[in-house]
């Protein structure tokens, strides 16, 4: 984590996620590193970051923990 923490500080990249598909699977804001930005609708998201030539990197889908 602290990798992928160290590369947002320099604006090498950004974790975007989807708060609706975050919340069915279970998880809630408060789950999630403070450098990851959860969006509304990733999918709108998604098409306008590609038309600006960024690419889409497929999810991992995760399993939240049970205690």
């Amino acid at each position: 984590m602290q990798r992928a923490q160290g590369a947002t500080l320099f604006g090498v990249i950004e974790f975007r996620m989807c708060r609706l598909a975050a919340q069915s699977h279970g998880f809630d804001p408060a789950d999630f590193h403070g450098f990851v930005t959860l969006v509304t609708m990733a999918d709108a998201g998604i098409a306008r970051l590609q038309q600006e030539g960024y690419a889409y990197m497929r999810r991992v889908l995760l399993r939240k923990s049970m205690p």
